[in-house]
């Protein structure tokens, strides 16, 4: 093998690597799978659990650290909403106050939405407010999404933002077998 192909070898095999790692420097961090749709990394001790959704897969990420007061606490709470109805954060991304961030999320596009809000706030945050949006799959012959993800975290503590866009960037969708993602039912999910 050429230098050149082995330089470019080398350079693959690293870019794999540092894009699998996000929360790997998190030494006390765990992978949590939502049923059979996505998977996060979170701080040790976090645990998932599902919600009774209408018309979308819901659920929440827990942990007993970050339920020091009510009604999240001073630290957070993550709440999360996966389907063909999710709340696209357009309406919260043009309020006034609030930041937007341009990321990818396992290979696609995706928007985080951060700001402080009132007692009355999205999701029933006090404090603040930070949400993302990523579409998992889109329709072939319209382009309209037929599965996405809106997560949303809610803290007392400033400080927490950071932490919760780290969760946030961890986010890996569960690969499925082509065409089975248009026949998936939210009851598959779970």
């Amino acid at each position: 093998m050429g230098r050149f192909a082995q330089s470019l070898l080398a350079c693959a095999v690293a870019s794999v690597f540092t894009s699998n790692a996000l929360a790997v420097d998190e030494p006390a961090w765990i992978e949590l799978k939502a049923g059979k749709a996505f998977s996060i990394n979170a701080p040790l001790g976090t645990s998932y659990t599902p919600l009774q959704g209408i018309d979308s897969f819901v659920g929440e990420f827990v942990n007993p650290a970050f339920e020091t007061g009510l009604p999240y606490g001073t630290n957070f709470w993550i709440g999360f909403d996966y389907g063909h109805w999710s709340n696209d954060l357009s309406e919260l991304a043009h309020s006034a106050g609030y930041s937007t961030e341009r990321i990818r999320i396992d290979g696609r596009k995706a928007v985080i939405v951060t700001g402080a809000t009132s007692p009355s706030g999205p999701w029933g945050c006090e404090g603040y407010v930070t949400a993302m949006y990523v579409v998992r799959s889109r329709s072939w012959w319209s382009g309209y999404p037929i599965a996405s993800l809106e997560i949303h975290g809610c803290t007392r503590d400033e400080t927490q933002i950071p932490t919760l866009h780290r969760i946030f960037r961890t986010v890996r969708f569960v690969e499925r077998e082509p065409g089975n993602a248009i026949r998936s039912r939210v009851q598959d999910l779970r």
